[in-house]
């Protein structure tokens, strides 16, 4: 919950940063809006009143600034932590740790339009780099695969802008040593490439 606060504060910061020309005024403004809805990531916690704008000034006025936004996000911690994907081509490959590995795996994938994500989960090769070879000839797609939309064992609920899912792992894993990679298939009818994919572990990083 309090990190859906933080969550929902984001969209607005991130379309700003997408633009090519931004004032230190508007900048300013959405740091001062997003104040609120962060300080409650601290229990009780009751935002100061923004410092006043000075465009004479501007060092002092986003110092403080950013020193109330820090304040309220050093007692935020995760459950998880995140490991990118490699993208190669068209297709995405990610290492394993060992420890990493358990009965299942949660994935993310971002950039896929939301009602194309069904189908393109349905129809992607996931399986360890020496068996994909094998999947695209007997025209498999490797290991199971379901759509998910939170993890109780990774606190892990719905992050805007990314799709989860969960993969069950095989056994010899270690017999591709815990390379697994992701890779579109001659049936799949989703032509999209995903801008990036995401491994959630559990515990910080």
């Amino acid at each position: 919950q309090r990190l859906g606060l933080m969550a929902l504060s984001l969209p607005k910061l991130e379309s700003l940063m997408q633009m090519n020309d931004v004032s230190p005024r508007q900048l300013y403004l959405v740091l001062c809006e997003i104040l609120g809805p962060l300080s409650q990531l601290k229990f009780g916690g009751i935002p100061n009143p923004p410092p006043k704008y000075v465009h004479e000034d501007l060092h002092s006025t986003f110092s403080s600034l950013f020193t109330s936004l820090l304040k309220f996000l050093e007692g935020v911690s995760q459950s998880y932590h995140e490991v990118p994907f490699t993208k190669v081509g068209d297709s995405f490959e990610i290492v394993l740790r060992p420890e990493w590995v358990d009965k299942s795996l949660v994935f993310g994938v971002k950039g896929i339009p939301k009602e194309a994500v069904d189908a393109w989960i349905k129809s992607i090769i996931i399986e360890k780099s020496n068996e994909v070879i094998k999947c695209k000839e007997k025209r498999i797609l490797g290991m199971k695969r379901r759509r998910i939309q939170s993890d109780s064992k990774l606190q892990l609920k719905a992050i805007p802008g990314i799709e989860l899912f969960e993969v069950i792992c095989p056994k010899d894993l270690e017999s591709s040593e815990y390379r697994v990679r992701v890779v579109p298939s001659s049936s799949n009818p989703v032509h999209v490439i995903p801008q990036a994919m995401i491994l959630f572990i559990q515990g910080e990083k």
